[in-house]
């Protein structure tokens, strides 16, 4: 997918090398994700992964766009 690379004054482009990663897509409450941390970290190690570099989310629908914690997506 090609990224339209419209930098500023805050935001840089850079190419990274590729890199392998777990990822997963939940929806619903927030409270449900120590449980699917939980199953990624299994999955992980199970599968003889090791962790290098830190985890991040992305939220695609969060309370921004719904009030209602069964519509999230993240």
């Amino acid at each position: 997918m090609e990224v339209k690379k419209n930098a500023t004054e805050h935001v840089k482009f850079k190419t990274l090398p590729s890199v392998k990663v777990a990822s997963c897509m939940v929806k619903g409450g927030y409270e449900q994700m120590p449980d699917v941390y939980g199953a990624v970290i299994a999955w992980a190690n199970e599968n003889g992964y090791e962790y290098d570099g830190s985890m991040f989310n992305i939220y695609h629908v969060s309370p921004h766009e719904t009030n209602n914690p069964d519509e999230f997506v993240h």
